[in-house]
């Protein structure tokens, strides 16, 4: 019984850390999409900005 009590605690403990890890792994991998997505919205404006407003112009 204490056999497998030690090991049920050291499986949570390992699984702990391995939930720790992946779940700052998501935030930097959250981060990094927000960041890519912004940027691709302020190159598509400058994009936007460059050409004009195509619809303002066929009217």
């Amino acid at each position: 019984k204490d056999d497998v009590l030690a090991e049920l605690m050291e499986v949570s403990k390992a699984l702990g850390e391995s939930i720790r890890i992946n779940t700052e792994r998501k935030v930097h991998v959250d981060n990094l999409i927000k960041s890519m997505t912004q940027e691709a919205a302020e190159v598509e404006e400058e994009g936007e900005d460059e050409k004009g407003n195509p619809e303002a112009e066929g009217n």
